[in-house]
């Protein structure tokens, strides 16, 4: 339950930054006011309003509703037009991401591979604030750009600590507490790296830093553009035998140029303060190093004790009542009847290729859906609530997992 808290959070995390910095490009390349803490502030209540309804209902009607009320409230706030219309596109967007999660039936979405989309939209923000000479604009997208990038790699690790938990779920002893417990010390060390980067980043004054490159290394390419221009004038005349006042006009051009272009001072201070930021956290990646080898040596220490006490316990657990009257008793229950349907039309679906005692029901299901093309979602779902649900199994529901995700006729 917490993992799937934190995987929703992420991503509204993730999908908030990156929508601000949308909200900020538009604007700022508009030539109106930067986006206001307000609507901010509306902005997040958007996404907290929308995610919190969607992982709650069954049907769109409320999700409409909750659209059709927020819309109206944002008609009257005190914003310029291209803000309101900015909120009310979000509205209209959070409203069919619901449709689209309702529809899943509640399941997050995968994560991509790379965050491409933050990644082009960085890119493309910190073009326009350099080309229309907006260095608040730059600032904006460096900093958002990696609070979305931060974002998606806590999903990537709350995706993958969900697959690791729900692959050994049988899995008894507190090692695996303590295992995941450190891997987040470690991912909350590396991003703590990237929150203090950021930090000395704007004290550093990076942004601004990143400007002046970028527009010194413009200064300079224009000069060699003028310098190119020059000499080709000048092998023109020299074939041609004719002198023109052209050559003196391309000389004056990129004379003025040189005069305007400073580009040694701007690249060097950059560099200068990309050193001082490297240095500054080489020894912060120092200190947490040696603070993760501690915590890992007194987990070493600690853990082969807990493991052996876990094994025996699971070993108990699993050789009390295993007798004959126990095997009897069982073969009659209503789970153990689930159970065999189940193991019956997997073993149907899947023919010579038999599932491996290691697979999990999530790795037999995917495995069948790519190799045989047969889909069983529904039995993967009923089977698991009756082996790590508890859920009551009854006549009704037997029938139900004998005709799952058979054709409807």
């Amino acid at each position: 339950m917490r993992n799937e808290l934190a995987r929703t959070i992420f991503r509204l995390g993730y999908s908030y930054s990156m929508y601000l910095l949308v909200s900020e490009l538009v604007l700022i390349t508009l030539k109106c006011p930067a986006v206001s803490f307000e609507a901010m502030a509306v902005q997040g209540a958007l996404f907290i309003g929308s995610y919190f309804i969607r992982c709650r209902v069954t049907r769109v009607w409320p999700l409409i509703l909750y659209t059709a009320v927020c819309g109206i409230g944002i008609w009257f706030l005190p914003e310029i037009m291209a803000q309101k219309l900015l909120l009310l596109g979000l509205d209209l967007g959070l409203l069919g991401m619901g449709i689209r999660h309702v529809a899943a039936g509640g399941t997050l979405p995968e994560a991509q591979e790379i965050p491409w989309p933050s990644m082009l939209l960085g890119f493309l923000s910190v073009g326009a604030g350099i080309y229309y000479e907006h260095p608040q604009l730059v600032s904006l997208a460096v900093i958002l750009s990696l609070i979305n990038i931060i974002f998606f790699l806590l999903i990537l690790y709350a995706d993958s600590t969900g697959q690791y938990l729900h692959s050994n779920k049988n899995v008894h002893g507190l090692p695996i507490k303590k295992m995941l417990r450190i891997n987040t010390l470690i991912v909350a060390g590396i991003f703590l790296v990237m929150l203090v980067g950021i930090g000395l980043g704007e004290l550093l004054g990076l942004p601004d830093a990143v400007t002046e490159f970028f527009r010194s290394v413009g200064e300079l390419l224009k000069a060699l553009f003028y310098g190119f221009v020059l000499l080709a004038k000048w092998v023109a005349n020299i074939i041609t035998g004719k002198m023109d006042d052209q050559v003196s006009s391309a000389r004056a051009n990129l004379f003025n140029q040189l005069q305007k272009t400073n580009a040694g001072s701007g690249i060097i201070l950059t560099i200068l303060k990309f050193v001082v930021l490297a240095f500054l956290l080489y020894f912060l990646v120092k200190i947490l190093t040696r603070v993760l080898k501690v915590l890992l040596a007194k987990y070493q220490q600690n853990g082969k004790d807990e493991v052996i006490r876990g094994v025996k316990e699971e070993e108990r657990e699993r050789l009390k009542d295993r007798g004959l009257a126990y095997r009897v008793r069982t073969y009659f229950t209503m789970e153990e009847r689930a159970r065999r349907i189940y193991r019956r039309r997997i073993l149907e679906a899947a023919g010579e290729t038999a599932p491996h005692e290691n697979e999990t029901t999530r790795d037999i299901m995917n495995r069948l859906q790519a190799e045989k093309g047969v889909n069983l979602p529904e039995l993967t779902a009923l089977y698991e609530a009756v082996r790590y649900g508890g859920v009551k199994v009854d006549q009704e529901y037997l029938r139900r997992m004998k005709t799952a995700d058979m054709p409807r006729k």
